[in-house]
């Protein structure tokens, strides 16, 4: 999969592997990480007997995301969606929160599913609302996508 994008005037070309993934780049300038959930120590008892570690999807600003490559040692977009691990990304969400770069974390194994900053953008809004609608084409829900994509402009 290849997308460009511009950020701040620049253009941004990425080639993604495909498999098993869906397109990360949400509305409002916001990209979609997978790494492992940050647990409260009431959840870590709820799950600490599973087999996995839960995962949480981040959308992260994907300036942020890119102002960062460089320091955690990647090249480019490219380079971190072809190599990154969960390991590599910890502390990273809650950094990036720190910076007010996070829309939202869906957390799809855990009873509290999505956790959002204290204060929300616009732009955090629509790319929650392109996760959403994501999340309803994969599941079969094409109409009510389409729907959501035209009415709210996404």
């Amino acid at each position: 999969m290849s997308k460009i994008f511009t950020i701040d005037g620049r253009d941004y070309a990425v080639s993604l592997p495909t498999e098993g993934l869906s397109d990360p780049f949400l509305a409002g300038g916001y990209i979609l990480l997978t790494t492992y959930a940050v647990l409260s120590d009431e959840e870590y008892e709820e799950t600490k007997d599973w087999d996995e570690t839960p995962i949480e999807y981040a959308a992260i600003q994907t300036d942020y995301l890119l102002n960062r490559l460089k320091a955690m040692g990647y090249l480019d977009l490219t380079d971190f969606f072809c190599n990154y691990t969960y390991d590599d990304v910890d502390g990273f969400i809650d950094d990036a929160a720190k910076h007010n770069a996070v829309a939202f974390e869906y957390r799809p194994a855990l009873d509290e599913k999505f956790r959002f900053p204290e204060t929300c953008k616009g732009d955090a809004m629509r790319a929650l609302l392109d996760f959403v609608s994501g999340h309803l084409q994969e599941s079969g829900f094409e109409a009510a996508s389409k729907y959501m994509d035209c009415w709210l402009g996404l």
